[in-house]
């Protein structure tokens, strides 16, 4: 039985202890959950173990006439909703005639209208497409332009296809362990919530969850012993006001954490209403996940990264995206939108803090094996 299998098991245990000891009307078991996850993510333990000691475990404390906790939810606030379960195999056009993805930067912005609906919806009260619509039939290749149209009496669009030369990409291996990865999933996750003060509700527990974290990701070897992100974490949460870090805080916060920390939250846009800037690129794969980033759109509501993850053979969730403008600052993202089609999720990531115009974006996808960097002219409309 290897280690994190043996960590699992013993939290477990000690789970059941507790609740021989406790009153039955106090919850009891959230730890299994949470490790679970955890050790799941590093890769540590396969998710049918953790599955298999959960429903053990579940069992058990049922046995003893308690009701079984809650299941950790299906994505931890480190990863993202819709990629645990993608297929292992890309199921979508380019999988099926092996051809490259072909991605065009539009720049413009293509108003729709129907008897149905004026603009776009895109989900939560939004009013801008993923930036993908599904031609029927295949265009044939070799095409220098489409005129698109809404409809037989609107006017119709031309839209470009001249391949552009395609942005730089560089890839590199990652410094951090799985464990460290992880960390930083989550601090990204926290900045990205736009808060200055993080309750445990949106940790989904409280402080004392990271501590268990660390402790069974240092058990399984994940984690070095001597590792300063726990620290800086601890430092992260003492910034964000949340109560109960035991761990001891670390002095300084890494380059990308400090700068969206100190920067203004909301959206002070100098410049309202609606604009889009076209950002086609594929990234390399990264973690058995290829990214395609698709655009931004900016509104009254902040900014929004549109891109497609395609899944190979998922490891760990999406790669952390960050993003630095211009100005030199950067930025991360949180969730606000995902759809599926043919085994790829098009998803819609709220940019924190908001980018507001710039004339470049230097994305970087951080994944548990690899860096990938590109940096990305843009040209709103």
């Amino acid at each position: 039985m290897d280690r994190a299998e043996t960590h699992l098991r013993l939290v477990a245990e000690a789970e059941l202890r507790r609740a021989r000891e406790r009153d039955a009307s106090v919850p009891v078991g959230g730890r299994v959950g949470r490790i679970a996850e955890a050790l799941t993510a590093v890769g540590a333990i396969d998710a049918a173990t953790a599955d298999a000691i959960q429903d053990d475990f579940e069992l058990a404390l049922a046995g003893r006439q308690r009701k079984p906790p809650a299941r950790w939810p299906a994505h931890a606030p480190w990863q993202p909703a819709g990629l645990r379960w993608m297929p292992r195999v890309k199921t979508g056009p380019s999988a099926r005639h092996g051809a490259p993805d072909r991605l065009v930067p539009v720049g413009m912005t293509i108003p729709l209208r129907s008897a149905e609906s004026h603009g776009a919806s895109g989900g939560s009260g939004s009013s801008e497409l993923s930036g993908q619509l599904r031609l029927r039939p295949d265009p044939p290749p070799g095409l220098r332009w489409l005129d698109l149209a809404a409809g037989p009496a609107e006017r119709a669009t031309r839209v470009r296809l001249d391949p552009a030369p395609p942005p730089e990409v560089t890839i590199s291996p990652t410094a951090l362990t799985p464990g460290e990865h992880l960390l930083n999933r989550l601090a990204a996750s926290l900045l990205g919530s736009g808060r200055t003060r993080i309750g445990p509700v949106l940790l989904t527990g409280t402080a004392e969850d990271l501590d268990d974290i660390v402790e069974a990701l240092q058990a399984v070897g994940a984690l070095p012993p001597l590792s300063p992100v726990p620290g800086q974490l601890a430092t992260l949460y003492a910034r964000m006001n949340v109560p109960g870090v035991t761990a001891a805080p670390a002095g300084d916060l890494p380059e990308r954490w400090l700068s969206v920390l100190d920067r203004p939250r909301g959206n002070p846009d100098p410049e309202p209403g609606q604009s889009s800037a076209g950002a086609a690129v594929t990234l390399p794969e990264v973690d058995g996940i290829k990214i395609l980033i698709l655009g931004l759109h900016r509104n009254e509501n902040g900014t929004v990264l549109h891109l497609q993850a395609s899944a190979v053979e998922p490891k760990g969730g999406l790669p952390v995206l960050w993003l630095r403008d211009d100005g030199g600052h950067w930025h991360t993202t949180r969730p606000r939108g995902t759809s599926t089609r043919d085994g790829e999720v098009t998803m819609r990531l709220l940019i924190v803090p908001p980018v507001h115009r710039t004339a470049w974006i230097e994305v970087v996808a951080a994944g548990m094996s690899a860096e990938v960097l590109t940096t990305l002219a843009l040209r709103w409309s």
